[in-house]
């Protein structure tokens, strides 16, 4: 069943205009993928701060649907998301950092937005602009090859493999994927969330050095949030960065706060946020 995304009806710092390159092309966009999926989060999200018209269609993972021979002619990996773009002969993209790109530039998402700030010409670029580019795809490089890793192999060993899909793991390899999210955790908050700067006018609370989130910061997000069902923290609060997991990487937690505050986080991790209340309630976090 395909359901409308909603788009925020107030404006905040984090929203810019979106102009559509024509009327057809804002029609018949479907996501194909699940609200558990870190991805899929991240695209409904970027969606919903460019007022992105786009329909979600729930891919049910528990009875293998993203295995199922229609699915595979779309993603031969069987993995979601998976963006359909139903024209004259449908369209059909895998990769969630592909799909991002293909949206922004389908809908033209303002050249001057945070949110990728890629200039309209050579001749509009500078040096600071460049630089700043180049931070956001070097994070997203090392997001899938180092953070999403980290991150997600915890999540699955502790929690999500065994409770959805009866995957088991030892008490020794649990613990190493554990050990292999806080180094994740560390780098993070040393490296990518040092408040450096790439105007060194500002201090900047975000990945990209700017004084504002881009692509990158949801993605990483995102893929934190995963950890929200995984031990346990006080979930009624709403807030992951109270979780006692993250309280060691201040940095990080300051960010994370940051990131709770931008339109539309309550409704992206409203499936996780239901999971971690119903696991944890409002007790006291313990790892």
């Amino acid at each position: 069943m395909c359901i409308k995304f909603s788009h925020p009806t107030n404006t905040t710092k984090t929203e810019h205009t979106t102009h559509n390159v024509t009327k057809t092309m804002s029609n018949n966009l479907i996501l194909h993928g699940n609200m558990l999926s870190q991805p899929t989060r991240v695209i409904l999200w970027f969606c919903h701060l460019n007022h992105i018209p786009i329909q979600f269609k729930n891919v049910q993972l528990h009875k293998a649907e993203h295995k199922s021979p229609q699915f595979l002619k779309w993603n031969p990996n069987g993995k979601i998301p998976v963006l359909e773009h139903a024209q004259e002969s449908s369209f059909y993209l895998f990769e969630s950092q592909a799909i991002v790109h293909y949206l922004r530039r389908l809908f033209i998402v303002d050249q001057h937005s945070h949110w990728y700030p890629e200039p309209s010409s050579v001749i509009d670029a500078t040096l600071s602009n460049i630089q700043q580019i180049a931070k956001i795809d070097s994070y997203l490089s090392w997001h899938q090859n180092h953070f999403r890793p980290g991150v997600a192999g915890y999540a699955f060993a502790k929690y999500i493999g065994p409770s959805s899909f009866g995957r088991k793991f030892t008490e020794e390899q649990v613990k190493n994927a554990h050990v292999l999210c806080l180094q994740q955790l560390q780098q993070l908050n040393d490296y990518w969330l040092t408040n450096s700067s790439t105007n060194n006018d500002q201090r900047s609370m975000f990945i990209s050095g700017a004084a504002e989130p881009s692509i990158a910061d949801l993605f990483c997000y995102s893929e934190l949030a995963q950890l929200m069902i995984v031990d346990e923290w006080n979930a009624k609060s709403g807030q992951f960065s109270t979780a006692p997991l993250v309280a060691p990487y201040q940095n990080v937690v300051k960010w994370m706060k940051e990131i709770e505050q931008v339109n539309g986080y309550s409704k992206i991790h409203d499936a996780l946020l239901k999971i971690a209340t119903k696991r944890f309630g409002g007790g006291q976090s313990k790892l």
